[in-house]
């Protein structure tokens, strides 16, 4: 029996919440691997930032052409102008990202990477009009509060590489807001396929203006970043297919310490007391937000099915059964 057949028949006899934890934790170790790799090729080779963005999308899109191949046309879909604004967004961040890496210790870039969540809660009350209550909102500031523990600002200098992980955090909230938009029409085949066929040309523009050709040594590795990218990000849908959101998110939060490990091994990144403090505030409150928002979604669930089995219930006013 193949190998791949053996794992799927193992995963299968598993409950669904430990699918979904060892796919979250497979995604963790698979990222923080990938933000290993493109720090060191930055900072250490000495890679641009922007030139590395591009390498990874553009790799990662190889990487899925044998899956655009099997879908076809029709795994595009129709084209939906939100896919424009999504990728304009979406390089944004991933540059913003991909320069916080390279200037910024691991574990201090990951951690405010996860202020992601509380802007995306702010956002969408604005953009969707969802409602956010007292619990919400208190854990939203408690872990802004966080971010400001990790920055000091007044005490230390706010450097270029903070402020673009917190730009990276800000545009991923506006990013996911739009998916949870494209969501509503679009399959998800489509929405990842248009990202990939976005992304590339228009990283490629930042990426020329600061063009050097990587030395033959280095081709593996800048390969390397787009397999790993994909598969984190397949490794991170399967979890979310198999478990509650809130369950999967709690493994999501060890991308911290296995960062600050890496960190440690490779670069010889020692995180202090301010960005292990704010780390665990952020990761907290992060996980409220979750919790809560999982909650309110199955209370909403809850009440929609209700409503509807009051409605095929009531009789028909024109008297029909």
């Amino acid at each position: 029996m193949p190998l791949k057949h053996r794992f799927d028949r193992w995963m299968s006899d598993l409950a669904p919440p430990i699918q979904g934890a060892i796919w979250m934790l497979a995604a963790a170790v698979t990222f923080s691997a990938l933000n290993t790799l493109i720090r060191w090729l930055t900072a250490e080779a000495g890679m641009h930032a922007f030139q590395a963005a591009f390498f990874r999308i553009f790799f990662g899109l190889l990487f899925m052409v044998p899956l655009m191949v099997r879908a076809g046309r029709a795994g595009l879909g129709r084209h939906n102008p939100l896919y424009l604004r999504r990728a304009v967004i979406g390089v944004i961040g991933m540059l913003a990202s991909f320069y916080g890496i390279a200037h910024l210790p691991l574990a201090t870039s990951t951690a405010l990477s996860f202020t992601a969540p509380m802007f995306t809660t702010v956002l969408a009350v604005f953009m969707l009009g969802e409602q956010v209550r007292l619990r919400r909102w208190s854990a939203i500031v408690v872990g802004f509060l966080g971010a400001v523990v990790i920055l000091r600002p007044g005490w230390t200098p706010l450097d270029a590489g903070m402020i673009a992980a917190m730009i990276a955090a800000a545009t991923s909230a506006i990013n996911t807001i739009v998916v949870k938009q494209l969501s509503r029409t679009e399959p998800a085949n489509a929405i990842v396929t248009w990202m990939a066929l976005y992304y590339t040309p228009l990283l490629l523009v930042p990426a020329i203006f600061v063009w050097e050709w990587p030395a033959w040594h280095l081709w593996p590795w800048i390969v390397m970043m787009g397999v790993l990218g994909s598969l984190g990000h397949m490794a991170m849908t399967r979890s979310f297919r198999a478990a509650d959101a809130t369950v999967v998110m709690t493994f999501d939060y060890t991308r911290l310490p296995i960062s600050a490990l890496l960190g440690l091994i490779f670069f010889a990144e020692w995180p202090d007391e301010y960005t292990a403090l704010g780390a665990v505030i952020i990761g907290c409150s992060g996980l409220y937000i979750a919790h809560r928002e999982a909650k309110v979604s199955r209370i909403r669930a809850a009440t929609t099915a209700t409503a509807t089995a009051a409605d095929q219930a009531a009789p028909d006013p024109r008297g029909r059964v």
